[in-house]
């Protein structure tokens, strides 16, 4: 696809544009294990299905959606009901998108199905991708977030990703679906988010350097963020903690003791003590739980 094809996305500033994070939790091509071709399934994240062969049904609460061989599916997070016709192949994107404060990019999404000639420059750009994931690191599925690559490959794997983020923002776009952008913020708030966002998860926030590098008071600063955000940056930084404990208690095999150790705790049973204290359950009970793993 040549430059000139690139879809024109609303502009805002560069500033605001910093605040995106993005990141791609899997790109797969394949057939669908047996055990998720009748099953409920959790999603965290955003996710885009071409069904190359066979079909699919998602049901909802309150909706249900049908896609054939030739479609695309475009769906958000919920609980949903999944059946899937036997021998279905299907092309699968999953990915996160949302700005630094925790606002999701596509707040009010609902579910589309499209024929792929509709949105023709999709299904290359996200083959371009999978090909390149699975290739070069061999298929790594729900792993690929804790898989060790060399800088070169994990640009362009962003280079890949990027464009696929572009088109898929564009794609909803068409499909009657804006862009929700975060509301004018403090200058020095979007500082501070910046520099929640390096802080090294493992190590105690020290809100003083925060606040210092905010050009704030560390009590100034707090009441910034319970002004625009509604939030403390210390309940930032620890949503993020929990969110990084949840998506790799999600991984295969992963190792409860060394997520732990990777959030800056040396014994098991106070992360654990965070852990249900945030979320209800045990780290143990929450890595058996529900997995939206739909890879081979």
């Amino acid at each position: 696809m040549s430059d000139n094809t690139l879809p024109d996305v609303q502009k805002v500033s560069v500033d605001l544009w910093r605040n995106l994070t993005t990141t791609l939790v899997w790109a797969y091509r394949g057939s669908v294990s047996p055990r998720f071709t009748d099953h409920l399934a959790q999603n965290r994240y955003f996710s885009a299905w071409l069904i190359i062969q066979g079909g699919v049904q998602l049901t909802w609460a309150k909706e249900k959606i049908v896609a054939r061989a030739g479609q695309w599916i475009f769906w958000s997070e919920g609980t949903h009901h999944q059946v899937f016709r036997p021998k279905t192949r299907l092309l699968s994107i999953h990915f996160e998108i949302t700005w630094m404060t925790g606002q999701r990019v596509f707040p009010a999404f609902r579910n589309i199905v499209t024929e792929k000639n509709a949105h023709p420059h999709l299904e290359p750009v996200a083959s371009d991708l999978e090909s390149f994931v699975s290739s070069r690191f061999n298929k790594p599925g729900l792993a690929l977030l804790k898989t060790s690559i060399e800088l070169k490959d994990y640009l362009r794997m962003q280079e890949l990703f990027n464009r696929w983020i572009l088109l898929y923002c564009e794609t909803l776009r068409k499909e009657g679906i804006e862009m929700s952008f975060p509301k004018d913020t403090d200058p020095r708030v979007n500082r501070a988010l910046q520099l929640l966002d390096a802080w090294p998860l493992k190590t105690s926030l020290d809100e003083k350097k925060i606040a210092c590098g905010s050009g704030l008071s560390p009590s100034h600063l707090n009441r910034l963020f319970l002004e625009e955000m509604g939030t403390t940056p210390r309940k930032v930084f620890e949503t993020k903690r929990l969110e990084f404990a949840k998506r790799n208690l999600r991984l295969p095999h992963s190792s409860i003791k060394e997520i732990a150790l990777n959030l800056g705790f040396n014994h098991l049973g106070n992360f654990s003590k965070w852990f249900h204290r945030t979320e209800g359950h045990s780290p143990r009970e929450y890595q058996h739980g529900d997995s939206t793993d739909l890879l081979t």
